[in-house]
């Protein structure tokens, strides 16, 4: 089968090559989510958005020696390309920051995202117990 398959999935337009054994495959999704199947790799490929994901949890899960580009590229299943696109999405967010030998981890303003959430944790149980409080003393 030659010529391409065109599918309009929320706004993204997608186009696989049917001849060159690259081809797009529905999956039974109520949205008719693409599937990217090759040839050579049966795996999944990740969207944009889960590669975020991936890259996030690849980076946490090797943070201590930290990972290059192509490491990185080759552990989400993606291209070189697309890892630089992505890497300077999380820099320009100070997500991420070069460690010894140029290798990429995660920084201290990613992690201070933890801090912010048990901060809002602790702010909301200090006012549950003056909110019980008030209600106790208002029973007496």
């Amino acid at each position: 089968m030659t010529g391409f398959i065109y599918r309009r999935a929320i706004d993204l337009k997608i186009w696989g090559n049917c001849s060159t054994g690259i081809g797009l495959s529905a999956s039974a999704s109520a949205f008719g989510r693409w599937r990217f199947m090759d040839k050579l790799d049966e795996k999944e490929r990740l969207s944009s958005q889960e590669r975020v994901f991936e890259i996030i949890r690849q980076l946490f899960i090797n943070h201590t020696t930290g990972l290059a580009n192509k490491e990185l590229a080759k552990l989400v299943g993606t291209s070189d390309a697309n890892i630089c696109r992505d890497l300077q999405i999380f820099r320009k967010y100070q997500w991420i920051q070069r460690g010894e030998g140029d290798r990429w981890r995660l920084s201290p303003e990613f992690g201070g995202i933890a801090g912010q959430i048990m901060k809002s944790y602790q702010t909301a149980k200090l006012k549950l117990s003056e909110d019980e409080a008030r209600y106790a003393s208002a029973m007496q």
